[in-house]
Formats: C-alpha cells, structure tokens, sequence
C-alpha cells in the first residue's frame, strides 16, 4: 500500500503486471485486510512476496514464481492466492492445524493440501511439529468403506497428497506458546508446491448402503488456496449447488466440525465459503463413485476461520444414566476411539471411585472384577460389541435407563439387552425400565448392545461371537456369560497348547450364565472353544 515502496510510485491496480526482481529495502507484503487486484505477478529468483492471513491476491492473468511466495493463516484468518491464468513455480502455504490433546476427547484438526505435494516432502518438512502416538503420526486417511482411519507410520512416507481429500491432522503440544485467552492451540505446517488453478474432483460413495460397516460419510477438502463460495448466497457459482446431484439429498450440506458437534451448513445458513485447505463432511447419494466437484469459480477471496476449534471427531461417546423416578442414581459412560482395545487402556478406561455404584460397566476383555465409570473402545467396537452392564438395585425398586448425552454414528443403536426377561431395548428410541424383582448386581444379567441398526432388531440373535468369555485370576474356572436360549445346544473344550483336549461341558441354553473349571490344570496357556451348531469361538485362557 506504500506508495514509495514502487518504480511508478503508485499502488499497482488491475491493470498492472508487477515485477518482483531486484534488491529493496522493503520485499512486498500485502497485510492489513487488503484485497489486493492485479493483471499479473513475476517473482524472480532471491525475491519474495509474502500474504498475511488477513489479505489476498487476486491475479487476472498470470503467475509465475521463481522466487519465494509465502501465504499465512491462524485458527480464524486465512490468506487468498486466485489466478486466473496460468501459475508456474511453487508456493508456501503456513496452514493453522489444532494442537493435540492428550485426553480422551483429543484435538485434532481436518485439512486438506492446498498445493500439490509428496506425503515425504510433507513430513520432511513438519514431522517435528506433528504430534506422535506410538509408531504413527497424528496425521490420517479416512476410509469410509470401513469407517475406519489409516495413520501414516513415521517410518513411512510414501504417495502424495489427493487434491481435494480430507485428513485428520494433530500438531504435538511441546513447545508451543499458549493462545490468546479464548484463542485456539496450534500452529502451521507448511503446504509447499504448485497451486491448483483449474477445476478439480474427488469421487464419493455411499459405502453405508453397500454394507460392510461402510458409512454415507466423505471427507472432503476445498483444494485451492483460496475461499470457495459455499451456497448461493455466498456466490453464483457454489459447491452446494454445483454437486446437489451427488450429495444425498436429506443431507446436502457441508457438514464441519466445531469441536464438540457438527455445525450444519446450507441454503439456511445465510452466505459461507470453506477456508483454504479446509476438511468438511459430506453424504454421498450414490452406491458407486460420483465426482464431487471443486470449480474455479467457486473460488473467492471472501471468507471466515475453519470449523475445528477443538475436540477430534475420531472419538464418538454414549453416556447412560440410572434413575428412581426423576431422581438420578448413577452413571456410566461409553466412549470409541481409533486405536483403543477391548481390554485396559490405560488413562483412557477409569474405575468408578465407588465400586458398589449403581450403574457400571466392565472390559469386555480382561478381569471382571472391576467396575468401571469409562469404558473406552476401538471404532470397530460400534459394529458388533455387547458390553457387560451392572444395574445394582434391591428388590422392589422400580428404575429406569436411558441415554443422557451421546455422539454416536447415526446408523449405529444402542441396546439394552436383559438375557433374563430375553428383551433388548433400543435406547435411541426408548428408556430401559423394569421393576426388580430380586436384588439386582453382577455383570450376568444386563448388557449394553452396539450394533448397525439394520442388522438388529428385537428378538434377532447376537451369535456366538458375542458372549462374554473371561477369567478373573483368583478363579478356579472360565466364565460364560450372555447365554441364549436362540443359540442352541452349545458345548465348551479346553485344549492345551499341544491340541490336546482337558476340559469338555455341555453348557444349558437356558442359563444365561455357567462356568467351565480349571481346577487342576498346570499353569500356562490354554485355548477355550465354544461350539454351537456351525459357530465356532476360540478365546484364549491363561490359566495362574
């Protein structure tokens, strides 16, 4: 904007082709909330050109870069680069991703590259300030043929960035200053690379109709350095209406993540634009590979800060709670994260502080001898997990249980299974209530039921493979739980490790819950087989 800062001393306007070449005292910096318009840009080798998150460039003509072009943003300001030409060399972009959070909920971030770039170049240049978990980046794909994310190894660095693709992304907390009261923790990590200038695409699919555990759900990211207009309010050309034929109709919107919930926007939601590099949701329509489009129109310099504010979405939680009449008893809750297991995670599954409470859950492997307040699981666990529930209650007393919060896939339902009464209940549709007509504890009895709702229904059999198996190490016998009389004859052999047989027992369909001794057995490894008709399910038993 400084006058005397250019050979003609003026501000170059729309019709000016600037040249960036030479030694000055000042290197331009467009900052300030300007929008700055010219008819082309030539930045020559040892010279630079540096956007603040606040501003914008917008190019007519031509782009060519020999030098070094910067592009800036923060948790909530984003720089715009548009050309409408042709763009040669590369750019910078320092895009603002979420810190890491290590609780359970996690702070995690959803971008997308906005230039061309190899996955090794990417980590040769921000794997320091990407967050570590274990042997795995803080940086992933998403698959929604399984529902499931893929991490990138540290020692693996192959493929490239896909235009136009979402990741999850988690910059580590060391070392980093704290943000501004009411700020957001982050930093930037460096997109370095070519800029997209024309049209690009990324096919979708509706895998949750296919089956297999798959969800409606992509993730997809805008691919330019720049806004793109979101509605028809935000712009002529829009990514609402440019893919209404793709997205699922009862879902066309851009669904992004504000840390705790989904923020829904649509035709309603006045004029919005995504930011640069910015990772969305989106319901795909069909069974097959549609293209989601990302036009060149769409692109605009007008826009607001990203959707992420805090907590990742790759945890998803239930909480229940028990009452008597209108008064609250306890409580338990449930929680599905990428990389947890059915058994301890430690600093991720907590005990209840009072282990007579009145509503509890225990780990579906490993020791039952604990009540626990949290109960933390792999994704995988939503498909197909019966999780023991102890309701303690005493005779007489009516009571209730229902969901109080959750954050759940919307295919996914929760029951609540008595093996007794042989009902299970949609807790998504209903309240659990019972008036017990017995002293009521032990984990035999009640389960919690996570299952995709168009394979269970009341009265549908769970299988085999849904039975609690476990031995407590002060127990002289193997446990079964969660028995049905829809399963059948089924029979229980223990082999040592040689295959040979040392326990066998007929189990009674009937009870929900028997054991198999061990009494006698010499410590070490043994594997438990449960047999009902053509189902088969093997558990290890470590026998002390």
């Amino acid at each position: 904007n400084n006058t005397l800062n250019w050979s003609t001393g003026a501000v170059p306007t729309t019709l000016d082709a600037v040249f960036i070449n030479g030694t000055f005292t000042n290197e331009p910096l467009i900052s300030s909330s300007t929008n700055a318009l010219v008819q082309s840009v030539t930045v020559a080798s040892g010279n630079t050109l540096t956007i603040d998150e606040t501003s914008s460039l917008s190019v007519s003509g031509d782009f060519a870069n020999s030098g070094t072009v910067t592009l800036n943003s923060t948790a909530d300001d984003f720089s715009s680069l548009i050309v409408e030409g042709t763009a040669s060399g590369d750019i910078i972009y320092n895009r603002f991703v979420n810190v890491y959070d290590d609780t359970l909920g996690g702070g995690w971030d959803f971008v997308g590259s906005p230039t061309a770039m190899t996955i090794e170049d990417f980590i040769t240049a921000n794997g320091a300030n990407i967050q570590v978990l274990g042997d795995d980046y803080a940086f992933a794909q998403y698959d929604n043929a399984t529902g499931q994310y893929t991490r990138y190894a540290t020692d693996t660095d192959t493929g490239s960035f896909t235009p136009a693709q979402g990741y999850a992304m988690a910059m580590s907390p060391e070392d980093l200053p704290p943000p501004p009261s009411g700020g957001t923790a982050g930093t930037t990590v460096a997109f370095t690379g070519a800029m997209e200038t024309t049209s690009q695409s990324i096919n979708i699919v509706n895998n949750h109709a296919n089956g297999a555990g798959g969800r409606r759900w992509n993730l997809a990211s805008n691919p330019f350095p720049s806004y793109i207009s979101g509605n028809a309010a935000a712009g002529v050309t829009n990514f609402i209406d440019a893919n209404s034929t793709v997205i699922d109709n009862e879902r066309l919107a851009v669904y992004g993540w504000n840390g705790s919930d989904y923020d829904i926007y649509n035709e309603l939601s006045g004029g919005f634009s995504m930011a640069p590099g910015q990772a969305f949701w989106v319901a795909a329509l069909s069974t097959s590979d549609a293209a989601l489009d990302f036009t060149a129109d769409m692109r605009t310099t007008t826009g607001t800060g990203d959707f992420v504010t805090g907590p990742q979405i790759l945890t998803y939680h239930v909480e229940l709670k028990l009452y008597n009449g209108e008064s609250q008893q306890a409580a338990t809750k449930l929680y599905f994260r990428d990389g947890l297991s059915l058994g301890l995670d430690p600093g991720y599954d907590a005990g209840a502080y009072n282990q007579l409470t009145k509503l509890s859950t225990r780990l579906l492997q490993g020791s039952q001898e604990t009540a626990f307040a949290r109960n933390a699981m792999g994704m995988d666990a939503m498909q197909n997990t019966r999780v023991p529930l102890e309701i303690r209650q005493n005779a007489g007393q009516t009571f209730r249980v229902s969901i109080a919060d959750m954050d759940l896939p919307e295919d996914i339902y929760v029951y609540l299974e008595d093996t007794l009464n042989g009902t299970l209940t949609s807790l998504k549709d209903a309240d659990f209530e019972l008036v017990a007509q017995s002293n009521l504890s032990g984990v035999d009895r009640f389960f919690i039921v996570f299952k995709d709702n168009s394979v269970l229904s009341s009265g549908d059999t769970l299988g085999i493979n849904a039975l609690n198996v476990y031995k407590a190490n002060t127990d002289s016998f193997v446990t079964i739980a969660g028995i049905t009389p829809e399963l059948g004859q089924l029979n229980a052999t223990i082999f040592n490790i040689l295959g040979m047989t040392v326990r066998e027992k007929a189990l009674n369909p009937a009870t929900a819950t028997q054991t198999i001794s061990t009494d006698g057995l010499a410590s070490g490894l043994y594997i438990l087989q449960l047999r009902s008709g053509n189902q088969v399910f093997i558990k290890k038993v470590i026998v002390k």
